[in-house]
């Protein structure tokens, strides 16, 4: 479980500097030119991948749940939810017209799974260590 919650939050790193990129870009628009809407294409493009990776870690990591304690149990459904409650909203802040509110959402979101799943790893870390031997 260790090694997918290590992947998860890498791509949530990532997914935070494409999301920044999106942001400074914007989306492609038709008064724009071809290569910041290639370049702002290209950005979102690898921003929707990542959000389908980072669901299924999420999915994998709670296939994963039923052998950690309860505490990482609790911790692992939250950092689920937080990352659905992020890609419903991303795609809600480029479907309506209530952006910058759905925009929010998501942000919330990632942070939320981000915490979830950075305490998931300190939790499993803790118990990975190894016991001083006995003098």
């Amino acid at each position: 479980m260790t090694e997918r919650v290590y992947a998860i939050l890498s791509m949530l790193i990532v997914q935070f500097f494409l999301g920044m990129g999106e942001n400074v870009l914007g989306t492609p628009a038709s008064d724009a030119s071809t290569l910041h809407n290639a370049v702002a294409g290209i950005v979102l493009g690898l921003h929707a991948l990542t959000a389908i990776g980072i669901i299924i870690a999420a999915v994998q990591i709670n296939r994963l749940r039923p052998n950690a304690s309860p505490w990482v149990q609790k911790w692992t459904v939250r950092g689920a939810a937080s990352v659905g409650l992020a890609f419903v909203s991303g795609l809600l802040t480029l479907a309506t017209s209530w952006s910058e509110f759905f925009s929010f959402l998501m942000a919330s979101g990632f942070i939320l799974a981000f915490t979830s799943y950075g305490l998931v790893l300190l939790s499993l870390s803790s118990k990975q260590r190894p016991s001083k031997p006995a003098k």
